[in-house]
Formats: C-alpha cells, structure tokens, sequence
C-alpha cells in the first residue's frame, strides 16, 4: 500500500501591518502639507488656514503615537493655539519657519516639557474639536 503524498503547507497570508515604508511615506506626507500650511499661514487666507489645517489634523490622526514629525513652528502654534496661553513668547517668535519636533516645540513652549512632545502632538490631532467649539466649561465647584 503506497502512501498518499502530504498536501502542500499552506503559507499564511502576511498580516496587514503598517509597514515602516507606510509610516515614512506618512510622515512625509505631514511635512509636506505642514510646510503648505506655513505658507497659507503666512497669506493670511482664513479659509484655506482652516481647510489646510484640518487636512492636516486629519493627517496627524493617522501617525502613531510616537511619530515625531518636523513642522514650522507658525503649524505647531496654529495647530495648539486652542491650548496656548496669550502671553507665551513662543506666539510672538520670529523663527516662524523653524522645523520643530514635538519634543522642540514642547521646550520651546516651556524648557521644562522637552520631553512631552507627545502631549501636544495628541492636542495638535484636536479629536475633541476644542479649535472649534472651545473648551468645555469646568463643572461647577471646579477652579
């Protein structure tokens, strides 16, 4: 009695990930429209401000956690203005075209949250939509 051959292995199918050409291609992407968004910025085109900048919160969303792109510091300010006390000096510098990590920005913001660049890339994202409607008002009792 002859034995019947093994049926072939069957390869499992590669599970979709997000590959690290994916994630740069990403960022770049980011980079590129920060940079579009600094120009439109500086034109002053309130609505094109606004169109561009929710693309680009759009496209912020989509990086993780981690990500660590580099945008002019006029995006980052403009992204976080919702967040930004009136009198910090980092909304009147003049490097406005400085390419600034979120751990830069964050120092520049204040030296002592260098390393809380996470915090304001999560607040840059705005899932809440604090740019548009405000911030909520604190229950009562709360100061």
């Amino acid at each position: 009695m002859t034995k019947a051959p093994d049926a072939p292995q069957a390869t499992p199918a590669p599970r979709a990930q997000a590959t690290p050409t994916r994630e740069a291609a990403l960022l770049a992407e980011v980079e590129a429209l920060a940079a579009s968004a600094c120009d439109v910025i500086r034109s002053g085109d309130v609505i094109e401000r606004e169109g561009t900048i929710m693309l680009l919160r759009d496209l912020l969303r989509r990086l993780p956690w981690n990500a660590r792109p580099r945008m002019p510091l006029a995006v980052w300010v403009d992204l976080v203005d919702w967040r930004l006390a009136e009198n910090l000096a980092v909304r009147r510098a003049p490097d406005v075209d400085s390419l600034l990590t979120p751990d830069e920005f964050a120092a520049r913001v204040k030296p002592e949250l260098g390393g809380a660049g996470h915090m304001f890339l999560y607040e840059a994202c705005d899932r809440e939509g604090y740019a548009i409607y405000g911030l909520p008002p604190c229950p009562e009792g709360d100061d």
